[in-house]
């Protein structure tokens, strides 16, 4: 009665302003099956042969038999074209993993869970980081803190305001809350600079132009640094054989097994681009610095983040090669950006802080590098040129 069929078969008289549903219905219920049936009977006889009308058909219907056509035997194309799978992203945790593709996600440490014992931890000692849950969640938990403090705030209630609830966020007991706090006081107070290499006892080339020579974090504004800096930058050519020979040609002594464990590293030849995420990039009277925050785990003694432990630990996880991919990266930015960039004069260094092991009153858990100027620049020429 409402359907559109009523309204084209059966149009009422309407004009173009009114709505038709209630006159379409009102005509419908006054037609009986003779008018209607004579209605379409001369629709079908002006439509030229183009529309029939039949009865419906009242015995049992019979199925329908597809026409027998002949088959042929279908088969699959073959693709005999090799695929050339060395254009890709890479990332440092591709490169050692031996992937052919890696995505490189911001680095939060520990991606192994802690064990059911190390789990069990749950006072802190001495109102101190280092008996912290391990896991994942820790590591996300402290670089999101780390991203959104300013250290340079002095006014306690701010900070203890944002550790409360980033600790309600990720689900940590409220008894951790002194240790965390403690933490990022020492992160803001901690000397840096001059500082000495591990196990070699060499000293970072003085601070250009009238730098000087000790900061803390404390002096650093939030204008002054970049977090989870992403950066893409290509390469032309790259494998396994051709890194390992770049190191190979400079003194790599100072970073322990580290060549050793290069080694073990294998991966598909690269073409395409580098990718990654630096934790914080900050910048001190005309130098920059790159920060890589860890949260891993090294054992309970302060002996585990001292020099040689830090040294071990770098070379185990080959941290060397991701700061070293990370410096290329930065230095490429700032020769884009910093009008007179010289590496020399305005890079000015690695830090990595393992937080567990950061002490107010020893130097431990923090490891610092300059790479050489001529590494950099020749790891940088590999990236760039095919050898």
């Amino acid at each position: 009665k409402r359907s559109a069929p009523a309204y084209l078969l059966h149009t009422p008289k309407c004009d173009q302003r009114c709505n038709p549903v209630p006159p379409t219905e009102t005509h419908y219920h006054g037609i009986s099956d003779q008018k209607i049936r004579r209605a379409m009977a001369e629709l079908a006889a002006a439509s030229a042969g183009t529309i029939a009308i039949t009865d419906l058909p009242s015995g049992p219907g019979s199925r329908v038999q597809p026409e027998l056509v002949d088959t042929a035997s279908l088969t699959c194309r073959s693709f005999s074209v090799a695929i050339d799978t060395s254009f890709r992203i890479a990332s440092y945790s591709s490169l050692i993993a031996g992937l052919a593709h890696g995505a490189e996600l911001p680095d939060y440490d520990e991606v192994d869970e802690p064990s059911p014992e190390a789990a069990a931890v749950v006072e802190p000692a001495e109102n101190s980081f280092s008996a912290f849950p391990r896991g994942t969640r820790t590591g996300t938990f402290i670089h999101s803190i780390l991203e959104e403090m300013d250290f340079t705030e002095t006014n306690q209630q701010v900070l203890q305001e944002l550790v409360q609830s980033k600790m309600q966020r990720y689900g940590f007991e409220a008894l951790w809350l002194p240790a965390v706090k403690n933490l990022l006081d020492t992160v803001r107070q901690i000397p840096l600079g001059e500082e000495i290499r591990p196990d070699q006892g060499i000293t970072p080339d003085p601070l250009a132009k009238g730098g000087t020579s000790r900061f803390t974090l404390s002096q650093v504004p939030k204008s002054k640094r970049l977090n989870e800096l992403e950066f893409y930058f290509p390469v032309q050519s790259l494998n396994a054989g051709q890194l390992r020979k770049i190191y190979d040609e400079f003194d790599m002594s100072y970073r322990g097994s580290f060549t050793a464990r290069l080694a073990e590293v294998s991966f598909a030849r690269l073409t395409g681009f580098m990718k990654g995420f630096i934790d914080m990039v900050f910048e001190h009277d005309n130098r920059f610095y790159i920060v890589d925050w860890k949260s891993n785990y090294l054992g309970d003694a302060a002996a585990s983040y001292q020099s040689a432990a830090l040294v071990a630990a770098m070379a185990d996880s080959l941290y060397f090669l991701q700061y070293d991919l990370y410096t290329v990266a930065l230095d490429r930015f700032l020769r884009l950006r910093y009008p007179g960039y010289r590496y020399e004069d305005h890079f000015g260094g690695v830090y990595y802080i393992f937080l567990r092991g950061l002490s107010p009153n020893a130097n431990t858990g923090i490891y610092f590098d300059r790479p050489a100027p001529a590494f950099i620049e020749r790891l940088s020429a590999l990236l760039t040129f095919a050898t």
